[in-house]
């Protein structure tokens, strides 16, 4: 008899956990609670058999077998209409997939009437400047934006921060990875920052800082630790990892 329920028992488990982290209707736990194996098979069914799960794992699997899907989509229909909005997706997507030298061409034929001095524009083309370590590049477009209200805690300041630090401007580094270290905000900047901290061999002061970014952590509502969970946990990794 014990050996018939296990199974179901785990199945029960997998279904109450994965409608738990999913925040499911609250139906489906009364259901997989009280009619175990077939409230598990209907709940399995409706999250992973229903035809949107379906179309979604037939387009991953066509993204899978051809990787190129989305780009050759997205050439085709620059022949046909070279616009700013189709030349940024295409550049996107090349970013996406790493392909930073030839996404930079495309954001930089953007850059021209209208569009001339656009902040968003910018902030793209210095982002995958340095991720194609033209440091120099990269540093040369965070200088138009310093004065752009909207680039002082952008993440692409971030991309100027370690451009100059790699192009040996290490106090200018400093002066932009401090102006973005602010409380309660800023979790992914702060961390670069102390990263670079680490860099210059300035530990201590690394792990001060990390200390104060812990304990803004532990006053947080577990609702906004669940929203930042990913840099949550990367924050707990590297402070762990300096405790070490």
């Amino acid at each position: 008899m014990y050996g018939y329920y296990t199974p179901i028992l785990l199945l029960q488990a997998f279904c109450l956990y994965h409608a738990y982290r999913n925040n499911t209707h609250q139906k489906w736990l009364w259901l997989i609670i009280f009619i175990p194996l077939i409230g598990c098979l209907i709940y399995l069914y409706d999250n992973f058999a229903s035809r949107r799960n379906l179309e979604d794992v037939q387009e991953g699997v066509k993204n899978l077998v051809n990787s190129n899907y989305q780009i050759n989509k997205l050439e085709k229909e620059i022949k046909y209409a070279p616009t700013i909005t189709n030349k940024v997706k295409l550049a996107d997507a090349y970013v996406q997939h790493q392909r930073f030298a030839e996404a930079i061409p495309l954001y930089q034929s953007c850059l021209q009437g209208l569009y001339a001095d656009d902040p968003h524009l910018i902030k793209k083309l210095l982002r995958v400047l340095y991720l194609n370590k033209d440091y120099a590049a990269a540093i040369e477009c965070g200088q138009k934006l310093l004065q752009e209200k909207s680039f002082q805690h952008d993440e692409a300041r971030i991309a100027y921060a370690w451009s100059c630090f790699y192009a040996g401007k290490v106090e200018e580094a400093e002066v932009n990875f401090s102006a973005m270290d602010l409380q309660f905000t800023n979790f992914p900047h702060r961390v670069e920052f102390y990263k670079f901290l680490i860099e210059i061999k300035r530990v201590d002061e690394a792990k001060e800082k990390l200390e104060t970014l812990m304990d803004e952590i532990d006053h947080m509502s577990a609702f906004e630790q669940k929203l930042k969970r990913p840099i949550l946990r990367q924050i707990k990794q590297m402070h762990g990892g300096l405790k070490a």
